[in-house]
């Protein structure tokens, strides 16, 4: 797949037509800001992976699964899914997101509060680079393939490029020179709605704007202090608003995520199945895979977290349509996997009562844990290990499930062998008797758990089945 871009340097841009933005999330910041005090991130010791069809699941010194991969060499692993991705688009059109990046190359950014020796406002100049321009299409390019491969084929990003040669007028606050500025299109929107008014009816989804860097004195620079914003109520000719300072893959996917993760899919599904910047929560970090920053996490929530039906059927404004009831029926992980958060029931308390037989069965809230607490009175019986001591540093197979460790977590009682499983590895779990001797028979899927924003797929294994020591205990022939 070849996204189309079209250069166009020009002195018309784009009209603005939300006067309120407000601000969503920053992306990483160009400029070195406060340390903040982090938990030394989990780095585990990894054994041999399992194998499973033409892809990996990395294994922990636990004997719990990680990252679900074909090749740890990005640009190969991209290369595998990008040819899933092809054959899938030409059996069905995939759904066209268009993008738009903005370029500036005159930015006059005077603060509010700061004055020179002469009493007069401190003002400087921003301009985004001709090599920067030059190189954006191959860098865009990248992120469309991103999104195309992962997505199975599903999105195709289609990018244009403009260049405003005008000289725009931007107020701050910031109250020094190397303090900083947020660029907000919206704050703009009479200058900008001349230049971009070709765009009011080119269907674009989102606008990217590029601000450049400072390129004057050092005594009245003003640098972006962000990598990048998502603006949640920012809209130019009804595309969603972005800034960044780069146009480099991880950059540019980081903002777009935010608005889909954070804001779109939040407001017009009522889910939320990520936080961009609470990825750890989710037992995702920087460098998984050995690939460069946060990458692997990226391809994961294209390609699992929002699945391939969900992204054909997208909409920037429209919502999908029911969902699922509960009627606790056994679901095909096949019937339903490509659209999983809409064909099957979410499951609460009440649900997992009935399903489980455990009436004192609760979610524990715990919405900044990086893991999720099925908690269970000790009167109930239970054929599997239980702990009333939830913890993200647990690893046992029990009814904890502690992200950055393990992949499930489980319930073995009465009426059957329950899983709950993460998105990733769902598929994983449902074809567990591949691994075991007998005729194959995919395990049945009920439903997702939603606690806060760490979503599991509830998966019904036999009740004759032991639980295990570990996880891969499971698939041991």
């Amino acid at each position: 797949m070849r996204s189309s871009f079209t250069l166009c340097i020009s002195m018309v841009v784009v009209l603005l037509v939300a006067l309120t933005a407000n601000l969503c999330d920053a992306g990483e910041a160009t400029k070195p800001r406060k340390p903040r005090r982090r938990k030394q991130a989990y780095v585990p010791e990894l054994k041999d992976p399992l194998a499973y069809g033409n892809e990996f699941v990395e294994v922990t010194e636990h004997n719990t699964f990680r990252r679900r991969y074909h090749d740890l060499d990005y640009e190969k692993d991209l290369a595998f899914y990008m040819k899933e991705a092809k054959a899938n688009a030409k059996l069905h059109e995939p759904n066209t997101m268009k993008m738009l990046m903005v370029f500036c190359k005159d930015i006059r950014v005077t603060s509010e509060e700061l004055k020179d020796e002469n009493g007069d406002p401190v003002s400087g100049v921003n301009s985004a680079s001709d090599e920067v321009i030059k190189n954006a299409p191959a860098d865009l390019q990248q992120m469309a393939d991103l999104v195309f491969a992962y997505s199975r084929g599903a999105i195709k990003v289609e990018w244009q490029i403009e260049v405003i040669k005008e000289t725009l007028h931007h107020n701050t606050a910031a109250k020094a020179p190397k303090t900083g500025w947020w660029f907000n299109p919206t704050s703009i929107v009479d200058e900008l709605m001349e230049p971009l008014a070709k765009y009011k009816d080119a269907g674009i989804d989102f606008m990217f704007f590029h601000c450049g860097a400072a390129i004057v004195d050092e005594d009245t620079r003003f640098n972006i202090v962000h990598g990048g914003m998502a603006w949640s109520e920012g809209w130019i000719y009804g595309a969603r608003t972005l800034t960044v300072s780069k146009t480099k893959l991880q950059l540019v996917t980081h903002e777009w995520l935010h608005h889909i993760v954070d804001i779109n899919i939040v407001r017009i599904e009522g889910l939320q199945l990520w936080r961009m910047h609470a990825s750890g929560v989710l037992g995702f970090g920087k460098n998984d895979l050995g690939w460069a920053g946060h990458l692997a996490a990226y391809t994961v929530r294209v390609r699992y977290f929002y699945p391939r039906d969900m992204w054909r059927r997208w909409d920037l404004h429209k919502e999908p349509g029911p969902k699922e009831p509960f009627t606790d029926k056994a679901y095909a992980w096949d019937d339903v996997k490509y659209d999983c958060w809409l064909k099957l029931p979410e499951l609460g308390n009440a649900e997992l009562a009935q399903l489980t037989g455990l009436k004192t069965l609760e979610i524990v809230p715990t919405p900044k844990e990086s893991y999720t607490f099925f908690k269970v009175a000790p009167d109930e019986t239970l054929a599997s290990p239980r702990t009333d001591d939830a913890k993200p540093e647990d690893a046992s197979l029990n009814n904890v499930i502690a992200f950055t460790r393990e992949s499930a977590a489980v319930l073995h009682t009465k009426t059957g062998h329950w899983l709950f499983v993460k998105p990733d590895l769902a598929n994983l779990y449902v074809d567990m008797p591949r691994f075991h001797k007998g005729t194959y028979s995919p395990l049945p899927v009920y439903g997702y758990v939603l606690e806060g924003f760490k979503p599991l797929i509830v998966i019904k294994a036999p009740a004759s089945l032991k639980v295990p020591a570990n996880e891969l205990g499971y698939f041991k022939k």
